[in-house]
């Protein structure tokens, strides 16, 4: 009901860029997050002036290809940042500076030592390595991975651009 519900609140490209995800999981993720945004701009919006209901919101495609609120009552343009991964939802929402958010779930197959050998400074994986066991080693290389997709979210570079330059 609460997934019905959230889809309630999207307007219609968005509803039809989550039918084209043919995994379950990963469309309701990306439902519940665009409700949440509206959601969260709303109750936002409501400490200033007579609020945007939630299904009102409407989005448009900024240059870095991030989703910027059409319509806002703050003197700054909002700045907002989503991500979604196996059953986590993460939401930022900023007037001022860049922002980039991302989640990842622990049990992500794709990431792996071997990916952090291509893609990441020495310095990064050598702290990975430095944690004790495989599991905690795991956990190391996903919060480095966190921190540079959100930080390529942020910046707009893009993923590709920023795994092996950004320090984290």
């Amino acid at each position: 009901a609460d997934v019905r519900q959230a889809h309630g609140l999207l307007d219609d490209r968005v509803r039809g860029r989550a039918g084209k995800r043919t995994d379950f999981r990963s469309r309701r993720d990306y439902v519940l997050g665009h409700a949440l945004l509206r959601v969260i701009l709303s109750r936002m919006q409501s400490a200033m002036a007579e609020a945007t209901r939630p299904s009102e919101w409407r989005f448009r495609i900024g240059p870095c290809g991030k989703p910027e609120p059409e319509q806002t009552p703050f003197p700054e343009p909002l700045r907002v940042s989503l991500s979604h991964a196996d059953g986590l939802v993460a939401v930022a929402v900023g007037l001022t500076g860049p922002l980039g958010v991302d989640v990842e779930a622990l049990q992500r197959p794709a990431l792996g030592l071997k990916l952090a050998q291509r893609f990441f400074r020495p310095s990064e994986l050598a702290g990975i390595l430095a944690a004790p066991g495989p599991v905690m080693q795991r956990r190391a290389l996903l919060e480095v991975w966190v921190a540079k997709e959100a930080y390529a979210k942020a910046t707009g570079l893009g993923l590709a651009r920023t795994l092996g330059t950004a320090v984290v």
